[in-house]
């Protein structure tokens, strides 16, 4: 055969990865803010609260709030927890067994069993244990176990150890009904039923712990122990798995039957046909698999899952707890975190996947193994059918293989750069898109089936670059690429050729438009990957999809599964699930990708209808085949406020139109993430025609619901939730409302308002006019009083014209007389003809009764001036002191003074009140041949000088400067 080289593709140096080999991602609550430290026993009721029993008591758990259980309960030391079916728990602790029932929505405690002193009673119970028959069995630390019937009568006491004290006794039960009891490094004890006591089966002085599968025992220590059984509880075979010095502490099975060990801080699965066991790491990055991070293994509890069958692992340690999960995308152990260029899953049980290197997965029970091909690189496309495989190379080549055998080569390097897309039809022909170098590409090209290259351009109807080729729903074959105008081509077999079926869009779309991936589905509908979002065709029809906020986001794969629902890949937000109704949702990193950023045509669902996802960062596979987002648990109302008052809950609600309501609900998420509530209201009219009229509320990101004011009726409230990352909104919770009216508008409340209305009218008719009538005597009091007041205004400003006429008529006077005054004062005339005139000042009417020139001489200050009523020249002298006297004051200041009332001033300014006859003083400042002298002028009666004299004096002063040319002196 032409090209074909004899070697065999698959040649790997890798190592496969083992399918016992598990991943999880974990939660550990070990916060110092928890409410308790040392968790005994976990478990879980049927509304998906999660019950612990602790150090400090029994709580419930929804995912983020801790609720506190232990009012009641005199002992908070929980020992044991179990759930025996929907609406019933039971635990101990050290007063004895108490039973938890769920009655009208809360839970109720009651003590079912008590501890007695007495012998032969049940003291201080540790393990609870139900059979298959309804027996409880208790186990106690001297040894002994108790049978109690469903009712909580003490049935037995069995002593099974002599000891006084034992460890902890634990209990199980194989598939012939037979009760199994084991004390810890004592011995392994099973039910004689027809003797009614319990019969050592064997000694183990390093035994732990046990586990019934089927007929099988499984006992752990330092090592693993394995027994068959016959009926009569003889051995029939015995099989001892080597620890490897680890001890075990304990064995537990899952939900699915598979086991689990643990020894202190480690944990591994038990594969018990294989005989081998592995550990189990923490994986919360797909990047990384680290240690888990517990401090102890006490107890392992499994809560049902929709990714796991076995169920989320709920750890018990010493120090909080702990919840082990599959996330919902899984990645293959070991496989690097390079950047995807193509996924290829149409091989049963296989996937290929290229990343420049080429690898082969295969899938082995519930994971997946690889192996690396070393003779295979920069693979950048794969296509397959049965049993031939064509690799695309990112150097333009193409490699045909068949049965594992290299057969042909194509070289098209000449034409193009490499292979970036490959698929095959159901006729075995493989269609392939090549990136251009220095000249675009028109078009697509494929290997026939005779093995030829058929180029289909321009000439065979397409004149557009394609970026992807897909054949799907009727065997019909699309091809898809870049441009606005011609992005969409239909291929017809008959004659060879491709038609445009691109149609105008009635959206806008941006001048770079692409379409990156398609698929069509069993339908025949063309689901479009773009640079604008998602686009459906219909043959007559393209339409953008409603994906909200993601509606113009750029999609660069698609996928669509046998049920007709859709994935996206988005180009940094991750994956959009897009349901048949009409529903979107979410997945990001927290789902378990490696990254939020895909690379382009690489989501692919396998032959085992497991989802394949290609990122900038690796591959990652669905935990679960059909994958689809996951479930939200329904809201429970936890608490109804009415005008801020706790209400008793119950399916109906009782409010007043203005009533403010406010529900309080919560969701069992774990781990506990951010959820999101939509609430509509109903009217009952709409409800019984069948009408479901109303819309969903905007997301509140709150577990408080504040609901709007309601008109009065019926109604039907419906909640619902949406766990943030990969989840479904929820089936609602309903709660029936009746809204009544306010008492004033029912017919006997507008009956009493009309009268009550009328006699308020008449009473305030008949107040309103005797208010009128008192207003108008007060209002024409007041205007008498007004006109009084304005009449005496009158006068008084009459007056105070008189006055202000009579004070011009006297300052005319005085500036007259002052002009008169200094007339007469003799230019460049001595001091005692200057004294001479200024008598005239109180000789004349001016109001002056006495004035003063006083000059300062060394330490003293000496005063020369007339007094009205004295005759003769007065002199008189004083100690310079401006604390004492106001002519010091004013020669320091330098400032003129007025004194209207000596006796209630002067101490303004001295510290003493001078001793005179006068009431009004004025005191002018000036300055005589370069020495500071002051004019004083004194008056008897009060307010005698004002500002008008003050200026007439300041006038003189200063023409007594100019005129006298020789100092003051004392003989004047």
């Amino acid at each position: 055969m032409k090209n074909c080289t004899g070697h065999i593709l698959i040649q790997f140096f890798l190592g496969i990865v083992l399918c016992s080999a598990q991943n999880f991602r974990y939660t550990y609550y070990k916060n110092s803010d928890l409410p308790f430290k040392k968790v005994s026993q976990i478990n879980q009721d049927a509304q998906g609260y999660i019950w612990i029993a602790s150090d400090k008591g029994l709580f419930r758990f929804d995912g983020t709030q801790f609720e506190d259980f232990n009012l009641t309960l005199k002992s908070r030391n929980i020992k044991s927890l179990l759930s025996t079916h929907r609406d019933t728990l039971y635990f101990s602790n050290d007063e004895g067994l108490f039973q938890l029932t769920y009655q009208e929505g809360r839970p109720k405690i009651n003590k079912w069993v008590e501890t007695s002193e007495a012998e032969n009673l049940m003291g201080y119970p540790e393990e609870l244990f139900r059979d298959s028959k309804g027996r409880f069995w208790v186990s106690q630390l001297d040894g002994s176990v108790f049978s109690i019937d469903a009712s909580g009568k003490l049935q037995r006491k069995f002593q099974l150890s002599n000891h006084p004290k034992t460890r902890k006794i634990t209990f199980g039960e194989d598939k012939n009904n037979t009760i199994w009891a084991m004390i810890p490094e004592e011995g392994l004890f099973y039910l004689n039923e027809n003797q009614k006591k319990f019969s050592l089966f064997q000694t183990f002085s390093a035994g732990q712990h046990f586990a019934t599968n089927g007929t099988n025992l499984i006992v752990v220590g330092n090592d693993i122990k394995i027994f068959t059984l016959d009926d009569n509880k003889n051995v029939k075979q015995e099989k001892v798995i080597n620890s490897d010095g680890i001890q075990f502490n304990q064995i537990s099975k899952d939900l699915e039957g598979n086991y689990f060990l643990s020894a202190d801080k480690e944990l591994f699965s038990l594969e018990i046909d294989k005989g081998t066991f592995q550990k189990v790491f923490g994986s919360n990055d797909p990047h990384r698999v680290e240690e888990l991070p517990f401090v102890s293994f006490d107890h392992l509890f499994f809560s049902p899952s929709e990714l796991r069958k076995g169920g989320d692992i709920w750890v018990s340690t010493r120090h909080g707890f702990g919840i082990l999960q599959f996330p919902f995308f899984q990645s293959v152990s070991g496989l690097p975190h390079d950047n995807v260029l193509s996924i290829n899953t149409h091989s049963k049980n296989k996937v290929l996947l290229a990343m420049g290197n080429l690898f082969q997965l295969e899938k082995a029970n519930t994971s997946f193994s690889f192996e690396k091909n070393l003779e295979l690189s920069r693979v950048s496309s794969i296509s397959t059918f049965n049993d031939m495989t064509w690799y695309g190379t990112s150097d333009g080549s193409i490699l045909f293989f068949k049965n594992g055998l290299q057969q042909r080569v194509y070289n098209l390097s000449e034409v193009g750069g490499g292979i970036f897309f490959m698929s095959t039809d159901h006729v075995g022909e493989t269609w392939f898109c090549q990136a251009p170098l220095d000249k675009p590409i028109l078009g697509v090209k494929k290997v026939s089936s005779t093995g030829t290259i058929v180029d289909y351009g321009v000439q065979k109807g397409i004149n557009s670059r394609i970026l992807v080729i897909k054949e799907g729903g009727r065997s019909e074959i699309y091809a898809a690429g870049i441009g606005a105008d011609s992005y969409l081509f239909k291929y017809d077999r008959e004659n060879d050729t491709f038609q445009d079926k691109s149609l105008p869009f009635k959206f806008e779309v941006g001048s770079n438009f692409e379409v990156h991936d398609l698929t069509i589905d069993h339908q025949g509908v063309v689901w479009l990957a773009t640079t604008d979002g998602l686009l459906k065709y219909d043959t007559e029809t393209i339409n953008r999809v409603n994906l909200g906020p993601y509606t113009t986001q750029e999609i660069r794969s698609i996928a669509s599964s046998k049920d007709g629902n859709l994935w996206l890949a988005t180009d940094t937000n991750g994956l959009i699930f897009y349901g048949k109704n009409k529903s979107y949702v979410q997945f990001d990193e927290s789902s378990g990708t490696p990254s939020k950023v895909s690379t382009y045509r690489n989501l692919s669902i396998d032959q085992n209808e497991f989802l394949w996802f290609g990122t900038a960062e690796g591959v990652v596979y669905s935990s679960v085949a059909n994958a689809g987002p996951l479930r939200t648990k329904s809201p429970i109302i936890k608490s109804i406020l009415v005008n801020d008052k706790n209400t008793e809950q119950n399916e109906m609600l009782n409010v007043h139109e203005k009533s403010r309501v406010e529900l309080q609900v919560s969701t069992t998420a774990f781990p506990g993430k951010e959820v999101l509530y939509q609430y509509k209201i109903i009217d009952d009219e709409h409800l019984r025609i069948g009408s479901d009229h109303a819309s969903w509320s905007d997301p509140i990101n709150s577990s408080k619901i504040p609901l709007p004011e309601i008109k009065s009726g019926d109604y039907t409230l419906k909640i619902r939730g949406q766990q943030k990352g990969g989840h479904m909104w929820s089936t609602p919770s309903i709660l029936h409302l009746t809204v009544k009216p306010m008492w004033y508008s029912t017919w006997w409340g507008v009956l009493i308002l009309s009268i009550g209305g009328v006699l308020l009218f008449w009473v305030t008719t008949r107040q309103w006019g005797r208010f009128k009538t008192r207003n108008l005597r007060k209002l024409l009091l007041e205007e008498q009083l007004i006109l009084a007041k304005k009449e005496a205004l009158l006068v008084k400003k009459d007056s105070a014209l008189k006055l202000q006429q009579e004070e011009l008529k006297s300052t005319g006077a005085n500036v007259y007389m002052l002009n008169r005054l200094l007339s007469s004062l003799p230019q460049s005339g001595t001091w005692p003809e200057i004294f001479k005139g200024l008598k005239r000042l109180i000789e004349l009417p001016t109001g002056i009764d006495a004035f003063e020139i006083a000059r300062v001489d060394g330490g003293e200050i000496k005063y020369q001036g007339f007094h009205r009523n004295k005759t003769g020249h007065i002199r008189r002298k004083e100690e310079f002191n401006e604390k004492e006297n106001f002519a010091s004051y004013v020669a320091t200041t330098g400032k003129p003074l007025i004194i209207d009332n000596v006796s209630q001033q002067a101490l303004n300014y001295l510290c003493n009140v001078p001793e005179n006859d006068f009431s009004s003083h004025l005191f002018v400042p000036f300055q005589q041949q370069g020495n500071t002298a002051v004019f004083c002028v004194y008056g008897t009666e009060e307010k005698k000088f004002s500002q008008r004299d003050l200026s007439l004096i300041q006038i003189l002063t200063n023409f007594l400067g100019l005129i006298t040319s020789k100092p003051l002196k004392e003989d004047v």
